[in-house]
Parts: C-alpha cells; sequence; structure tokens
C-alpha cells in the first residue's frame, strides 16, 4: 500500500476577502511554484502503471474549526511561499514587472491578508488530492 499527495489548485477555493483571493491567483505565476496542476493526472499514471486499487480520499485542507494557531500557520505556509517564490525571482534578477507588482503588494497588504485570514467569517480550501493505493 502506497500513499500519494499532490498539489492541485483546482480545488483552491476561498471566501470572505477577496484580497486573498487576488494573493492566491499569483500561485502559479511564478518561476518557483511549480506546476500546480499535476493531482489530476495521479489516476492515469497510476492506471498506466498497472495499478487499478486505488482512491482519492481527500482534496485539501480548509480552515473549519481550525485553532487560531493553525490558521496561521496555514496562512504562513501559503502566503510566506508565493512572497518567497517572488523574492527569488528577484534575487536572481530574473523578475518581471508584473511579479515586481505582484510582490511589492503582497508586502504592502501582508497583514491586511492576515487580517482577513483570521475572521470568523473568511473560508478556505486549499488544494490538493491525497491518494491511497494497494499494489
Amino acid at each position: 500500500m502506497f500513499f500519494i499527495r499532490n498539489i492541485d489548485d483546482g480545488f483552491n477555493v476561498c471566501y470572505g476577502s477577496k484580497m486573498f483571493e487576488k494573493a492566491m491567483s499569483f500561485l502559479d505565476k511564478t518561476r518557483f511554484t511549480g506546476y500546480r496542476y499535476s493531482g489530476r493526472q495521479i489516476p492515469s499514471f497510476l492506471t498506466r502503471a498497472g495499478i487499478e486499487n486505488f482512491a482519492l480520499v481527500k482534496t485539501g485542507i480548509d480552515n473549519i474549526r481550525m485553532t487560531e494557531e493553525m490558521k496561521l500557520n496555514l496562512f504562513y505556509a501559503i502566503i510566506d511561499f508565493i512572497l518567497n517564490s517572488l523574492k527569488k525571482e528577484k534575487e536572481y534578477n530574473i523578475i518581471s514587472k508584473v511579479n515586481l507588482e505582484r510582490l511589492d503588494w503582497l508586502q504592502q497588504n501582508y497583514e491586511l491578508l492576515k487580517n482577513d485570514f483570521l475572521k470568523e467569517t473568511f473560508f478556505i480550501h486549499f488544494g490538493f488530492m491525497f491518494y491511497v493505493a494497494k499494489v
């Protein structure tokens, strides 16, 4: 038996903050965040490998019933990942004008994004796909 977890931004949903929706739209816009839709390809890879006994058991993580500490950790995992990717582009001097504007916007709005993320009315489902397979 083995487990496969892979990112898939097609399962990203957030509600309650237009600013955070904008920030999440930057996830696949840098050279260092990778291809972010590969989770949906796993079934075809498994099938081509001759593995027929597998199941999709989870499609992401959400903030429902999270403590504030857990929410903060999820916020940092998402926003700092984007920020660090954009900063790496800038460090290597390969950042586009658009991504430089995204970096500036994220840095200027970091605390506002965090405040929105921590509100009780904010919802997020951050997409990945988790499979279990048996051979």
